[in-house]
């Protein structure tokens, strides 16, 4: 039997969940934009942000355990964030983890 156990650190959870949504095959819904991106005038990081099939941006915020109260308004909180921003935002922070591709390309090749 296989019984579920939590990460020991929300960064193996993070870097987990990312390789699965970095695969970069034509079958994949998701394209990741990055990993810890800096939000609020760079005072806090999100997790994970990625678009989906339609260029909708997803936050993704990891916990090692069971999530308190306070994690969904973080979540909430980043999803606010990102919500109104530009695609030239997205760009810079796609194009910031990779050396040559942009984001209209990352999009077409995932």
């Amino acid at each position: 039997m296989i019984y579920p156990t939590p990460f020991q650190r929300e960064e193996a959870a993070e870097r987990w969940f990312a390789r699965g949504i970095h695969r970069n095959d034509k079958d994949s819904e998701w394209l990741l934009i990055g990993r810890q991106i800096e939000v609020a005038g760079g005072q806090e990081r999100l997790d994970l942000l990625a678009l989906d099939k339609d260029a909708v941006p997803w936050v993704f915020e990891f916990k090692r355990d069971v999530a308190k109260e306070d994690a969904v308004g973080q979540l909430l909180s980043y999803g606010a964030f990102v919500a109104p921003q530009s695609r030239g935002w997205l760009s810079a922070k796609f194009a910031a983890r990779r050396e040559t591709a942009t984001l209209p390309a990352g999009f077409k090749d995932r």
